[in-house]
This record gives structure tokens, C-alpha cells and sequence, in this order.
């Protein structure tokens, strides 16, 4: 868990510079964190690390958690009819949240024919999750407690630990002469 609450603080701090970051190895010993992060420019990664932060929500008793995502991602698609000035928009959830009036209305993702004078704009955003948390464990019926935020995606870069290992079986004797 420590891992993730650093990995999470360390991103925000990257964000208000307009950067964001890449985790590429995560270690933890006894009460020691050792990080391995790649730090990359962009505001639009920026703003997707909304979706990478979690509160959590773990039982006192048996240790079971629940994620509650800070921020989805979803596609706006707006139609705007020229003639009556009329605006209409649907929002469609990317990520693990509940559908919406619309996406229950066209439930196989059918699309809508444009109409003579209106056009379309489709603009990604990030919104507020609609993912219920329960109240109580549902494993063992126990009392839950609230914890994070942390950082909800991967820690490691699997491709770079594999090479990563692969260099450090073929590398020469070490300082004190045994291979490692």
C-alpha cells in the first residue's frame, strides 16, 4: 500500500508541472520504499491521471478492499442542429462505470444518423465515477474503513523488469567475484 500512496503523490507533483510518470520497478523492504519512475511532458497524460487514483475501502476484519476510481474517462458526443440552435449530448463511460440514460437507450452502441443540418463533435472528458461501494464487507459482514488516495494501475513496467533480469544473468562477475 505504501508503494502506491508514493507512486500516487509523486504523479501529482509531476502533474502541476505538466508532466506525468511512468512506474518502471517498485520495491518495498520492511519499511523502505525504492521507486524506479520514467517522468514523461504532456497535459493530456496529465489529465488522465485522474482515472489512475483510488480512494480505498478495506474491512477491519478479513482485509478485503474495494477500489472507488477519483475520476473516469468517458467520450461527450454532441449534436447540434443548426437550424433550431438546439444542443443535445450523450455521455459514454469508458471505464468500469454505470451506463448512462443514453447507453441505456442504444444498449448495443448503435449511432445515431445525422440529421440534414445538424453536426456532431465528440470530445473526450473525465468525470465522476457512479460505482457504488458497499457499506459493509460483503465477504464477512465487517465494519470498512476509508484509505488513499493511491494509485490504482500497474507499478511495474513487465517489459522492463524482463530485460532487466536478462541483464543482470548475462552480466560479468560482480564486486566480490560471484556471478550474478
Amino acid at each position: 500500500m505504501a508503494l502506491r500512496i508514493v507512486l500516487r503523490m509523486i504523479s501529482e507533483i509531476a502533474n502541476r508541472q505538466q508532466k506525468y510518470i511512468e512506474p518502471m520497478l517498485s520495491l518495498t523492504v520492511d519499511f523502505y520504499v525504492r521507486l524506479f519512475i520514467r517522468v514523461k511532458e504532456g497535459a493530456k497524460q496529465c489529465h488522465e491521471s485522474i482515472s489512475k487514483y483510488s480512494q480505498v475501502h478495506q474491512c477491519m476484519d478479513c482485509e478485503s478492499h474495494y477500489l472507488h476510481p477519483m475520476g473516469v474517462h468517458c467520450t461527450e458526443e454532441i449534436t447540434f442542429d443548426v437550424e433550431t440552435g438546439r444542443k443535445k449530448s450523450r455521455r459514454k463511460h469508458q471505464e468500469n462505470a454505470r451506463k448512462t440514460e443514453d447507453e441505456e437507450a442504444h444498449p448495443d452502441g448503435e449511432e445515431e444518423e445525422l440529421k440534414e443540418g445538424e453536426s456532431k463533435k465528440i470530445r473526450e472528458k473525465y468525470s465522476l465515477p457512479q460505482i457504488k461501494v458497499p457499506h459493509k464487507c460483503t465477504v464477512c459482514d465487517g465494519p470498512l474503513v476509508i484509505g488513499g488516495p493511491i494509485w490504482n494501475r500497474e507499478i511495474h513496467d513487465v517489459e522492463f523488469v524482463k530485460r532487466l533480469l536478462e541483464s543482470a544473468r548475462t552480466n560479468q562477475a560482480g564486486e566480490n567475484g560471484h556471478k550474478v
